[in-house]
């Protein structure tokens, strides 16, 4: 008996004493797979797997918690279930899935992927492309690879910020699209709750409105800067005239002082306090090419564009006075 056991240990040593490239197989008498130390390939089809070092420490940090400090080691500790690496002179946590939710950093992710560190460098994420450019995909689908459901004025995604735990209030980005299963973009909306710069498939951007923009630029509330340019070169321009009856619909045209409402329309950031300007009904009958309607049937009139009727009334009057000062003087 002694002689069986001395012969076993005799070729166990030199099975793992035949120099640093000996290679191993597990399962099968077959090579190892070419460049593998020790291949476990085939004890897949016995339904087996690698047990890895267990040890059960409530507190896995610092050093000689397990008398396995050694750069590399990989061991799982029971008393968190989770799997721990020694690197750099520390135990760090392996990414860990928990009810189908990843955790970094962190053994109870409260969500799909959670990432949490003490070091505020370590909570950020970095996609970094090489060869093409990096991306953050949103993606919602009906089951089919590629298509959208259709449900109506849903969510593909979003990001929101949350401050001490609480969401509610904090700023967010998300995006919404159609529902008709084709539309991919509906409208992105960027802010809080309470107010938000809001994008949609058009192109027209809202900044505090609280529906879908139907202008290129929408703003509810007052806006400010230090200069406007209209584009107005001759080039981009054809069938031009000079505004005929300008002095007789600057007659008709009536300014007014106004207050908005502000109590009913509290969302459209209207001013408050006296206001001047004129009526877009009115001007409507007189100026119609200066009257929008939005598709919400409210109006709206292009106050730059009254300008050049100003222009050529105070011409067509100068005028009058002019020919007056002749008559006076012959």
């Amino acid at each position: 008996m002694k002689k069986i056991f001395l012969s076993l240990s005799i070729l166990l040593a030199a099975a793992f004493t035949t120099g640093v490239n000996a290679q191993m197989s597990v399962g099968t008498s077959a090579a190892p797979v070419a460049g593998s130390v020790l291949d476990l390939s085939q004890i897949s089809a016995k339904n087996l797997g690698l047990m890895i070092p267990q040890v059960n420490l409530s507190t896995i940090s610092g050093t000689n918690k397990t008398n396995l400090e050694k750069e590399g080691m990989v061991v799982y500790n029971l008393a968190d279930k989770a799997f721990y690496v020694y690197q750099n002179g520390k135990w760090v946590t392996f990414p860990n899935l928990v009810n189908g939710y990843l955790g970094i950093g962190t053994n109870n992710p409260t969500s799909g992927l959670t990432l949490r560190s003490s070091n505020p460098v370590g909570n950020d994420i970095l996609f970094e492309g090489i060869e093409d450019d990096s991306q953050i995909v949103f993606k919602r689908s009906n089951g089919t690879d590629g298509a959208l459901p259709a449900i109506a004025g849903n969510r593909i995604g979003g990001i929101q910020w949350v401050a001490n735990g609480v969401g509610g209030g904090c700023p967010y980005i998300i995006v919404y699209y159609r529902g008709d299963g084709t539309t991919p973009l509906y409208s992105m909306n960027i802010g809080t709750p309470q107010t938000f710069i809001h994008l949609n498939e058009n192109g027209n951007v809202g900044i505090g409105t609280t529906t879908t923009p139907t202008y290129k630029l929408q703003v509810a509330g007052t806006a400010g800067g230090t200069s406007w340019t209209n584009v107005s070169d001759a080039r981009y321009k054809t069938n031009i005239q000079t505004i005929q009856n300008p002095l007789q619909k600057v007659l008709q045209l009536q300014g007014k002082t106004y207050k908005f409402d502000t109590e009913k329309w509290k969302d459209k950031g209207f001013p408050a306090g006296t206001q001047y300007g004129v009526i877009a009904q009115e001007v409507e009958k007189i100026v119609p090419e200066v009257v929008t309607t939005n598709a919400e049937g409210y109006k709206g009139v292009n106050y730059d564009a009254l300008v050049p009727l100003l222009i050529e009334a105070i011409k067509a009057q100068q005028a009058q006075i002019d020919e007056l000062k002749k008559q006076i003087n012959k």
